[in-house]
């Protein structure tokens, strides 16, 4: 069964990332976790995401009141409050006390309601984030034209996150002073939590895939070490917001093959054509002297029959047109 999302939205910023994260971090937990500080960015968040559990600060209660109604039977809602002795006294909405432990709060919201109950039972809970990494050593053999149209894929049927981690890659465009990878990655190193808080607001998404603009230079992605963008992928991960991670990674990333270990299946397509041939046999090598068999063993190579024309504009590209290409990934669900 898929999980179901679960929403926290309270005014205090630093209180709710703290919270989100507690959560975040459960070795079990049965929902897909979202958090804003922003009632506005919520209510945009809910017109194309089903939300199962919304914990709400009840300052934003009126302001929720008619997005509420609309889904009375489909949304567990309740209310964090101030006021301590509210939670046992109001009989008419479900209201936990804001200031006492997060572990108690989950505990108080199973008791109160069954349908968590059978959610927890229902769920399987074991699942972990995967990634799963396009690299172009060869050649470019339309990496990010696949890569895409993979996540477009499972998108379907997941949540997806897909990361650019070219320099000047040419696809999504975006107005000036949007926001972008670099942007959220400065946001991670203030805190991994704040950053996670802006991940809402800065992902973007296309035919059910969620993305982040890629950075606009070469310099915002070389500058940054191998470990420090284990450690931003990690920090995405562990927030449990999606099931699948989709990696296209660069040459100009430092370490990228220990960044290419962490995926559990690396994609590499090229064509079969001029020095490519000859390029793909001597990066095996290379792995190989480097000691890098687990990473050789997890690669699968597609190889493209014929040349192909993606459009110019990647919100035209459907999985459709990869499917026969799709299909040769070998990846388990």
């Amino acid at each position: 069964m898929k999980k179901q999302n679960m929403v926290l939205c309270a005014a205090d910023e630093g209180y709710i990332t703290k919270l989100a994260s507690y959560y975040a971090n459960l070795e079990k937990f049965p929902y897909l976790l979202w958090y804003f500080a922003d009632v506005f960015r919520l209510q945009e968040f809910m017109k194309s995401h089903e939300v199962g559990v919304l914990l709400l600060d009840e300052a934003y209660k009126n302001l929720m009141e008619d997005t509420l109604k609309k889904n009375v039977e489909d949304i567990i809602c309740f209310y964090l409050t101030k006021d301590a002795g509210k939670e046992n006294r109001e009989k008419e909405g479900l209201y936990l006390f804001q200031y006492q432990s997060a572990n108690v709060l989950w505990e108080k919201m199973i008791q109160k309601e069954e349908r968590i109950q059978m959610v927890i039972k229902e769920q399987d809970c074991t699942a972990k984030s995967e990634l799963i990494g396009f690299f172009a050593p060869v050649g470019e053999g339309e990496k990010t034209g696949l890569a895409l149209g993979f996540a477009q894929y499972l998108a379907k049927s997941h949540r997806v996150l897909y990361l650019n981690f070219d320099g000047c890659s040419g696809i999504f465009g975006g107005k000036d002073g949007q926001m972008r990878l670099s942007d959220l990655f400065y946001f991670f190193l203030q805190s991994s939590e704040r950053m996670l808080v802006k991940l809402a607001a800065v992902k973007k998404s296309m035919n059910g895939l969620d993305f982040i603009l890629p950075s606009l230079t070469y310099q915002d992605v070389s500058q940054v070490t191998g470990e420090q963008w284990k450690a931003f992928i990690d920090a995405i991960l562990q927030s449990g917001q999606y099931e699948y991670l989709i990696l296209d990674c660069s040459p100009q990333m430092q370490e990228v093959l220990d960044i290419l270990e962490l995926c559990g299946k690396v994609i590499i397509p090229y064509y079969r054509e001029g020095g490519c041939i000859k390029k793909k046999e001597y990066f095996e090598q290379m792995l190989f002297c480097s000691h890098r068999e687990a990473l050789l063993r997890r690669i699968q190579w597609i190889q493209w029959k014929e040349k192909i024309l993606l459009p110019a504009n990647e919100e035209e590209l459907l999985y459709g047109e990869l499917e026969p290409y799709i299909k040769e990934i070998q990846w388990e669900e």
